[in-house]
């Protein structure tokens, strides 16, 4: 069976954690975040780069030009799993009063997170994709996983729990399945609470993702 949809949400984690533990130059250039910023820094790279380049920000007032860059770092630094996504659930759940108060008119932090709530939700989206796509990307993330283990393993220090391809197998030649359900856990309660605000979800990701689950269920 496919180790699908597994501990995507390590992911991030993971490598965090890693680049920590080895006093990595990356651990060095940022005091948090640190694969998110990392990110942001390649987004302004690009932004800044020489004429011609993807600069669409050229055009625009430098008042915008600074709101954007807000924007930018704002939503990109909640692609951290570990730092933010709890917190985005709880600002979803205190913005449903905006989808019933039509006399509420959308602030620019009302804005901002639903972008970040989006793009968080696109980041972790794997589940909603077909399930053959889906399947080969879990399998994928969960040998990244077994991989950074291994190097972990191999420079002496503690494995990050969910990468130890050995934990809870007896047999220390064959590789356990992980236990960990980012499904259950951690994307499915997030699809339901962003379903109301984007309702084309419902009838577009919501039906793959239970199409999915269908098909990820062990036969009986």
């Amino acid at each position: 069976s496919f180790l699908s949809f597994l501990i995507i949400t390590y992911l991030f984690i993971v490598c965090v954690n890693t680049k920590k533990k080895t006093k990595s130059d990356l651990f060095h250039k940022y005091s948090e975040s640190y694969l998110e910023n990392d990110h942001i820094a390649s987004v302004l790279q690009l932004l800044e780069g020489p004429p011609n380049s993807a600069n669409w920000l050229k055009n625009v007032s430098e008042k915008e030009r600074l709101r954007m860059l807000h924007w930018i770092r704002f939503c990109i630094l909640g692609t951290d799993m570990g730092a933010y996504h709890a917190s985005i659930k709880q600002e979803l759940k205190n913005k449903f009063h905006l989808l019933t108060d039509k006399r509420h008119e959308w602030s620019e932090e009302d804005k901002l997170t639903m972008a970040r709530s989006c793009l968080h939700f696109a980041d972790i989206g794997n589940p909603c994709r077909e399930y053959k796509v889906a399947s080969e990307w879990g399998k994928l993330v969960v040998t990244e996983f077994y991989e950074q283990g291994d190097a972990m393993r191999d420079l002496g220090l503690e494995i990050t729990p969910g990468c130890d391809r050995f934990e809870n197998s007896d047999d220390q030649n064959t590789s356990a399945k992980p236990k960990f359900d980012f499904n259950t856990m951690c994307f499915e309660p997030l699809l339901h609470l962003i379903i109301p605000f984007v309702p084309q979800l419902k009838t577009e990701a919501l039906v793959i993702y239970n199409t999915n689950k269908k098909l990820r269920s062990p036969k009986m």
